[in-house]
């Protein structure tokens, strides 16, 4: 992923996969935060009701 921002990593079907399997184990037990990470970057989330906030 090197030094990509996360709407380019999201553009992926990997990253798009990634997103969606955190925001369904964040709905499942009912966590209001959660933290993506990879070797070269980090990115918090923040699930309210139907919707995913994403730090830049």
């Amino acid at each position: 992923m090197g030094e990509e921002i996360f709407s380019e990593f999201y553009q992926t079907s990997k990253g798009k996969d990634v997103v969606q399997q955190i925001y369904n184990y964040m709905g499942g037990n009912e966590l209001k935060y959660g933290i993506l990470t990879t070797y070269d970057n980090h990115w918090f989330l923040c699930r309210e009701h139907t919707k995913l906030w994403i730090s830049k």
